[in-house]
């Protein structure tokens, strides 16, 4: 052939020109397919991506990395990891989604896209809604909740609401407070797994 394509693996006969003292070859040409994917994880309160190879494509401490923004702006490289609460930390107004590509690259190079909806790493683990102005509500701003489910510990669903901020104060849809105890979320966002945890009402005040 007068080409080899360097993206698909296959035999290739070589055969010389009429005239010519050589005789054809057939060589077996295996391209190595490096693909990965990229996770979230919350490590210390922080929204890390993480770089995974699939299947075993390649060692992720024998390649370099640069991480970029949606603009195409280098925000982070030579690390398969990329905290994106730091990162969020230092913009005026970040707006979600927030798309990020990592480039993969050694001798040959990938670029895998991921879309973060929200840092979620923060989600309070109480509230005191007493009224005193501190802690009153289940504060999830910024988010971009899609649904908030809450359930008591029996399993009852005591309180949802769509497109969510900071709306529950420790009511229930029938907007009569709840007892102080603990309750069991299922937070809803757009592009990612749904996320469980607890939440405990105290309104004793200080």
């Amino acid at each position: 052939p007068a080409v080899v394509s360097n993206t698909a693996s296959g035999n290739y006969t070589f055969t010389p020109n009429a005239g010519q003292c050589a005789s054809a070859v057939t060589l077996n040409v295996t391209v190595e397919n490096k693909t990965a994917t990229i996770t979230e994880d919350c490590i210390d309160k922080n929204l890390i991506l993480q770089v995974n190879p699939v299947a075993d494509s390649f060692n992720i401490y024998d390649v370099d990395y640069i991480w970029r923004n949606a603009d195409g702006i280098e925000v982070g490289s030579n690390m398969e990891t990329f905290n994106v609460t730091e990162y969020v930390s230092g913009l005026m107004n970040p707006v979600y989604p927030m798309t990020f590509t990592v480039t993969i690259s050694n001798d040959c190079e990938i670029t895998e896209t991921h879309v973060v909806n929200g840092v979620g790493c923060n989600i309070p683990k109480g509230i005191s809604p007493n009224g005193d102005g501190k802690n009153d509500e289940f504060d999830l701003t910024g988010l971009n909740v899609k649904e908030l489910t809450i359930f008591n510990r029996y399993g009852t669903k005591v309180y949802s609401r769509r497109n969510y901020v900071k709306e529950w104060k420790g009511q229930t849809d029938n907007a009569q407070d709840l007892p102080d105890a603990t309750y069991y979320y299922v937070i809803q966002r757009d592009g990612v797994d749904a996320f469980t945890g607890w939440v405990y009402i105290n309104r004793q005040r200080n």
